[in-house]
């Protein structure tokens, strides 16, 4: 999302909605849109798996995108990773570790 427009915000994308349905798009994968660490990603390093990202701006913003996509015609498609924790940052431990181990050797820390 950060890329679709110079302002790279949910509010900005929202706008090219029409002229997205116009072209005749009736649907848009969204890439992962988890809160993640830093200023640039794709997602995949995730953070908060359940929380939009700030960077493009409020959960709100999210919403309102995607309820301006679906009046407009079009289809979401989350692109949704849980199995890339990041390397920093993600607090997923603290709830069950039993969901990752040390037992393999990634890029994307443990799993």
């Amino acid at each position: 999302m950060g890329t679709f427009t110079p302002e790279g915000t949910w509010a900005a994308a929202a706008r090219e909605l029409p002229a997205l349905a116009a072209l005749g798009v009736t649907t848009l994968e969204v890439m992962p849109v988890a809160e993640f660490p830093g200023g640039f990603g794709w997602g995949y390093d995730g953070v908060g798996f359940y929380a939009p990202t700030r960077l493009y701006g409020e959960p709100d913003d999210f919403r309102r995108f995607v309820d301006r996509a679906h009046r407009a015609g079009l289809g979401i498609i989350l692109d949704v990773v849980y199995n890339h924790s990041g390397p920093d940052g993600c607090y997923l431990r603290e709830f069950s570790p039993t969901w990752f181990t040390d037992r393999y050797s990634n890029e994307w820390a443990t799993r």
